[in-house]
This record gives structure tokens, C-alpha cells and sequence, in this order.
């Protein structure tokens, strides 16, 4: 006697047009009757037939033809397989490979040329009837929002929410269509919050620790960098959603599948109400793009000149380096292609090591006499205008007063313990050195809070001229420079609001660095004796 597997499949579009497992079961069940078979197992899934490996009832019942346990796989239809002619002749050929056969309601395996001719022609018409249902809903959708009507309902941006016909059946936005751009008033409030804070100056890190402590996303739990820099990049939020703005990439990576969504480039403009204005919107659009090449990277490991210093020979950022050798530590700069193990095809671009104490110093000296000269600053000012913003984020403050608040807490409790400690009779001696480190890291702390207030600009502040408010940004760069109590990061962040990029150049064989401002004006050769390359 036959042994048959029986496969089903359906996905959500076959059962809402009334294909179901039951009825794809009886009509199988039926087929094993009269083929006389015993059905030794049923294997059934919600599934897409543009799959094959990621189907884990398909892939269980080959297994089962392949170790013997059945002759014979029965399925509904020979679409039920997949719904594309080399998914389907795929399946066929390992169950003829396990010298099994196939039995369908419109297909009988048939090993002659005129039976390959057969399946591959079912192959082409499960094909094309796929693609025609595709074409059909996606040709419905895109007339859907050519006429100003959402198609994609299910997901929306942050502030938003798309009427959806529920809604109208439940009484909710009477004078709204189904298919158009509400705003939640509370988080289109958020949201336009967000969009200022990040154009004055704050960083994503900062603003989406503000964003967790007020509101909380529309998925997931916790707000990212990342997924605020998605949000600030969408259009919508000026007014112009899109339909077809991406689509979704599948696929198969052995039994699970893999997806992305990548931009098509021809969205379909649908009109919304806007949380902010366009000009806003394109400002911080500017400084997204200018931040990702320059400001990007942890700031705790981040190195003064860090994007800023460029090799000589490749234009590319030089890496900072700090190595610890035998106790002693070398801080330098150098080419990504400095070593041979650096570089894809093994060539060397420049190997000369750069002492980072050297060029640092080098450029603040730089930059204090460039402070000298008005004539080069006023070719700066435009692009100075369009950096100004607030180096220090407010989390950088917070942190600071909420780390002296901490001791503040931490010498009351030590108080305690030392009255304690008092009345038990201990020696009060052993609370002096507890007491002293307290006072020392509230020295620093206040030193550091100070240095970062200083530094914090205001938008609302009255405006100078332009060399008087381009010599007041390098100064207040110079002091930065200079203060043991702000981070390399801190430093860094300020010095790129002003210099563009820094180059190592040597002229009558004295070696020095040329700095640019931001600007196309260069300013002079900056020059002074220099030790020896690092040498490790």
C-alpha cells in the first residue's frame, strides 16, 4: 500500500478570498482514497508561496519522502508548492530524487518530456497568477494615494495616526476620510520639541534620553539614536508623507528569512498637516548629514582632532591611537593605511606616525593666532553661522550637577556614619581621608560645571559683527583647548565648529599643519620645531 504526506498551505490573501486548510484537507484526503494510500502525516502552514526553505511544514514533508516514510506527496494544487516555476520544480526534483511521485488535483507526476513540459507550464501560470495579484493590489494602493488617500495604514510615524474605516464605524474623527493624516495634539508637541532641541544644538543621544523620560515610542520600549535619526529624516513631519517610500526586501537564509527596507526613490507625495516648518526641517537635515562625518563615534574614546586631521598623501581621517608599551603610553596620529595589514591590497599609504601632544599643541597655538587676524575670519563667518549651535549637550550639564547632587548625598550619609560610628566609639580619624576625597571630586566637578556653562551659547543672545563674533568662537575654542576639565570629545566637538579639516604639509623641510576653516579661505602654515615621529 502507498504512503502518502499530505501538504497544505494558505496565506492571508487566499483566506480572505475563502481558500482554507479544511477545505484543501478534505479535497487530499479525498485523492489518498482513491489513489488507495494510507496518509501517514499531514503537514499544513499559513505561509508565502515566494518561499521554499523558510517553510517549515514543506521542509518536514520532503524530509519525511527522503527517509522513506512516505511514497507519495499529496497536495491541493501543485501552487500549494510554491508560487514560482523554480521553487516548484525544485520540490519535484528532490521528491523524484527519493523515488516518490506527486499527486495534485490538477497534476499526476509524469517523468515523459510532454509531463516536464506540463509542470513547467503550471509553474509559469502559478507564477504569473502571483504576479498579477500583486500588480493588482499594488495598482489599486498606488491610485489610492495618488488621490491623496493613505493605503498603508498600519504604520505611522511618531505624532500621526491614519484614519482607518474602524475608526469611522466607531464614531472617531467624523470629519476625516479614511485613508488621511490626523495628529495626536501630544505627541505632535513631542515631536516638534524634539526637532528644536536637536537644531539647537542638543545631540540625538540627549534628545532621545529626553524623549524616554517623556513619552514612549510607538514600538518597542525605549528610544534609540538611531531611531531618532529615522524620524528626523522623514518628510512627513514638514507635510508631505509618502506612499512607496521603501519596500521590503525578503530573503531566505536557510530555514528563516531575512528583511529590509530600502528606498525606492519614487514616492508617491501624500499632503498631511506638518509639525514643523520646512525650513526647520531642512536645517536639521543639514546638521544630521554634517554630524554623521563629524561628530559620529563614542566621545569617551574620541581623540581631540578625530575627523578633523587628514592624511597628506589619501585625504582620509588620520585614526588616534593611545598604546601602552613597558609603562610608558604613546598617543599619535596616523594614516588608515599606514601598515600593509591595514589595507586591503597590502600597500602602504603613508607610515609616518604623527605625536598627538605635538599636533594638538601645534593647533591650539594655531588657532590663538589666527584669533589675531580679522582678515581670515570674515571668509569664515557664513559657514560659522550656519555650525553655531550649542557644543554642550544639556545632558552634559545635567550629568554634572546630578553627579554633585550625588556627593552632596553621599557626604550626608558619610556624616551619619561617622556620628554613628561616634557613639560606638570608633576613631573619628577614619572618616578624614573619606571626607577629603569627597571635597576633592566636588573641586572638579564644580570646575568641569563652570567650564560647561561658559561654553553653552544662547540663540537669544544679541548678536555682533562678524569678526567680533568669529574671534569670540576661537577664543572661547582656545580656552576650551586648554581646560584639564572638559573630555577630548567635548574639546573636539567645539574645535570642528570652527576648522574644517587640519593637513600635515612640510615646507623647507620644517613639518607643521595648514588649517582650514570652515570656509574655502585656508589659514597660514602653522609651524614649530617637532620631535621625532613616535617610533613602536
Amino acid at each position: 500500500m502507498k504512503r502518502a504526506a499530505i501538504y497544505l498551505r494558505v496565506s492571508t490573501s487566499e483566506q480572505l478570498n475563502g481558500t482554507s486548510i479544511d477545505g484543501q484537507k478534505a479535497a487530499c484526503l479525498g485523492l489518498a482514497a482513491s489513489e488507495g494510500a494510507q496518509v501517514v502525516g499531514c503537514y499544513s502552514e499559513d505561509a508565502s508561496g515566494a518561499l521554499y526553505t523558510a517553510r517549515p511544514a514543506l521542509m518536514e514533508a520532503l524530509a519525511s519522502i527522503e527517509r522513506g516514510e512516505a511514497d507519495v506527496l499529496i497536495a491541493f494544487k501543485i501552487d500549494r508548492l510554491g508560487r514560482s516555476a523554480r521553487i516548484i520544480r525544485d520540490v519535484v526534483d528532490r521528491i523524484v530524487a527519493a523515488d516518490a511521485t506527486v499527486l495534485t488535483t490538477d497534476y499526476k507526476l509524469d517523468k515523459s518530456a510532454m509531463g516536464t513540459l506540463m509542470l513547467n507550464m503550471l509553474g509559469s501560470f502559478a507564477e504569473m497568477e502571483k504576479d498579477g495579484i500583486l500588480e493588482r493590489t499594488k495598482g489599486g494602493s498606488l491610485r489610492r494615494a495618488q488621490s491623496g488617500v493613505q493605503p498603508q495604514r498600519s504604520r505611522v510615524a511618531f505624532g500621526y495616526h491614519v484614519v482607518t474605516n474602524p475608526d469611522k464605524q466607531r464614531g472617531l474623527y467624523p470629519e476625516s476620510a479614511p485613508g488621511t493624516y490626523v495628529l495626536d495634539p501630544q505627541k505632535a508637541q513631542v515631536m516638534g520639541e524634539a526637532f528644536r532641541m536637536y537644531d539647537g544644538g542638543a545631540s540625538l543621544r540627549s534628545v532621545a534620553k529626553w524623549l524616554q523620560g517623556t513619552c514612549s515610542p510607538s514600538r518597542g520600549s525605549a528610544w534609540y539614536a538611531s531611531t531618532l535619526r529615522a524620524l528626523l529624516s522623514n518628510p512627513i513631519f514638514k507635510g508631505q508623507a509618502s506612499y512607496g517610500r521603501h519596500k521590503k526586501i525578503t530573503k531566505e537564509k536557510g530555514n528563516t528569512t531575512i528583511s529590509r527596507m530600502v528606498l525606492t526613490g519614487n514616492a508617491v507625495i501624500i499632503p498631511c498637516p506638518a509639525i514643523v516648518d520646512a525650513a526647520l526641517w531642512d536645517r536639521v537635515q543639514i546638521r544630521l548629514s554634517e554630524a554623521r562625518q563629524t561628530f559620529s563615534g563614542n566621545p569617551a574614546r574620541k581623540h581631540l582632532l578625530s575627523g578633523l586631521l587628514r592624511c597628506p598623501l589619501c585625504a582620509r581621517s588620520m585614526k588616534g591611537t593611545r598604546r601602552t608599551i613597558k609603562e610608558t603610553t604613546y598617543h599619535y596620529y596616523s594614516c588608515p593605511h599606514s601598515r600593509p595589514s591595514r589595507s586591503i591590497s597590502g600597500t602602504v599609504c603613508n607610515p609616518k606616525l604623527l605625536d598627538a601632544h605635538v599636533a594638538e599643541s601645534l593647533i591650539l597655538h594655531g588657532i590663538g593666532d589666527i584669533v589675531s587676524r580679522p582678515e581670515v575670519l570674515r571668509e569664515a563667518l557664513d559657514a560659522y553661522r550656519r555650525m553655531e549651535m550649542v557644543v554642550f549637550d544639556p545632558a552634559s550639564i545635567a550629568s554634572a550637577e546630578a553627579a554633585l547632587r550625588a556627593l552632596d548625598a553621599r557626604e550626608t550619609a558619610t556624616v551619619t556614619a561617622q556620628v554613628q560610628g561616634i557613639q560606638a566609639g570608633a576613631n573619628p580619624a577614619v572618616y578624614g581621608s573619606a571626607f577629603a576625597k569627597i571635597a576633592e571630586e566636588r573641586t572638579t566637578l564644580t570646575k568641569r560645571l563652570n567650564e560647561l556653562k561658559t561654553q553653552q551659547k544662547s540663540f537669544a543672545s544679541e548678536r555682533l559683527d562678524d569678526a567680533t563674533l568669529m574671534t569670540a568662537a576661537l577664543r572661547d575654542a582656545t580656552t576650551a583647548l586648554s581646560s584639564p576639565y572638559l573630555t577630548d570629545g567635548e574639546r573636539h566637538d567645539l574645535l570642528a565648529r570652527v576648522v574644517e579639516k587640519v593637513i600635515p604639509e612640510e615646507v623647507e623641510g620644517e613639518t607643521g599643519y595648514r588649517v582650514f576653516l570652515r570656509s574655502d579661505a585656508e589659514t597660514v602654515h602653522i609651524t614649530q620645531p617637532m620631535r621625532q615621529p613616535v617610533a613602536l
